[in-house]
């Protein structure tokens, strides 16, 4: 009997072994089930996180493409605001002489222009919840692109500001004679067409005399050298944003 039992027992321990050897494998199994599991979702979610981040890489490409063409445009505007303000100042200054120019100058230096910038792309990639996962490179450069896009914003709203509060006003209550048949601007000759008015031009005297708007001209010539200025800046740093997203091989 004693044989017996010690037989009893040694199978039974033996079993117990061969279950808690089988307990521990089937345990080791489910470990690394869930582990591969988990790396495989990782690394879905890591591919269509850069899919995404893809997309939206060519929607700011996109825009900027479209930035930069806008840039251009008011670049020129700001540089036609900017001879024109220069020409005024020479002739005040007697440098020059009082002309039909003199009308034109005015008017051009009369012009808005704004940069409206297209900001889908960025916006949809914040919203998105991966800016954090773009190229600290990268993201640094969006983020000086964008910055001097506010401060161009900030600059435009000042010009704007001194036109309509200043600038304007006193255009039109000593100047309005600067809207004349003789005045170059091409926007202007259709109107004076058939016109058989015969109408006083510029006071020459009054021009010259007049110091308020001098400092007027000075000013607006003065703000529009920053604007250019800054418009100038925005360029290259939309122009190095996309040379890197095309790095990237957006599809």
């Amino acid at each position: 009997m004693g044989l017996l039992t010690k037989l009893f027992n040694r199978q039974g321990s033996i079993k117990v072994r061969n279950y808690f050897a089988y307990a521990i494998g089937e345990i080791l199994l489910v470990v690394v089930g869930i582990v591969l599991a988990v790396q495989v979702n990782d690394w879905k979610e890591s591919v269509r996180n850069e899919n995404i981040l893809k997309e939206h890489y060519n929607n700011i490409k996109l825009n900027l493409e479209t930035d930069i063409i806008a840039i251009d445009t008011v670049l020129k505007s700001s540089e036609a605001s900017i001879i024109s303000t220069e020409s005024l100042i020479r002739q005040i200054q007697t440098i020059e002489k009082v002309s039909d120019q003199t009308g034109m100058d005015i008017v051009v230096s009369l012009n808005r222009y704004k940069f409206y910038i297209t900001k889908t792309g960025i916006e949809g990639l914040n919203d998105s919840g991966l800016f954090g996962l773009v190229d600290a490179e990268l993201k640094q450069d969006i983020l000086k692109y964008y910055w001097q896009c506010d401060k161009i914003v900030n600059y435009e709203d000042a010009a704007r500001t001194f036109l309509n509060e200043q600038y304007e006003p006193h255009f039109y209550e000593y100047y309005p004679e600067a809207y004349h048949p003789k005045n170059p601007y091409s926007i202007l000759m259709p109107y004076f067409k058939d016109d058989p008015r015969k109408l006083p031009f510029i006071n020459v005297r009054k021009f010259l005399n007049d110091r308020k708007f001098e400092a007027l001209i000075m000013d607006r010539h003065w703000l529009s050298l920053r604007l250019k200025q800054e418009y100038s800046k925005a360029i290259p740093l939309a122009e190095k944003i996309i040379s890197k997203i095309n790095t990237i091989k957006v599809d």
